[in-house]
């Protein structure tokens, strides 16, 4: 397996920016968006390697102040839920 791709995380931030902070989504939905924001992206070869790339961006996603969790959304199913939960420490420096 590749390394972790680091652009995987900042897609998703823009992602949950773009929906106010809070953005949902399936691991196929997930895999679809890579695979045509991120084409040469380690990610986007399969829906396993993009579920893993996630689960290796957690950590960058928590510095960019959104948690990560997955919940069920179905019978048998469960979504990615990004969360803005909080200003990243680089924004709150710049800002004062």
């Amino acid at each position: 397996m590749s390394p972790p791709d680091p652009d995987v995380a900042r897609l998703i931030a823009e992602e949950v920016l773009r929906h106010r902070g809070e953005f949902q989504a399936s691991i196929a939905y997930l895999h679809a968006l890579i695979r045509r924001q991120l084409p040469d992206s380690p990610a986007s070869e399969s829906a396993a390697a993009t579920a893993t790339h996630i689960r290796w961006a957690r950590r960058d996603l928590g510095a960019f102040g959104i948690a990560t969790r997955r919940q069920p959304s179905g019978p048998g199913r469960r979504e990615w839920c990004f969360r803005l939960v909080a200003v990243p420490v680089e924004t709150r420096s710049e800002a004062s």
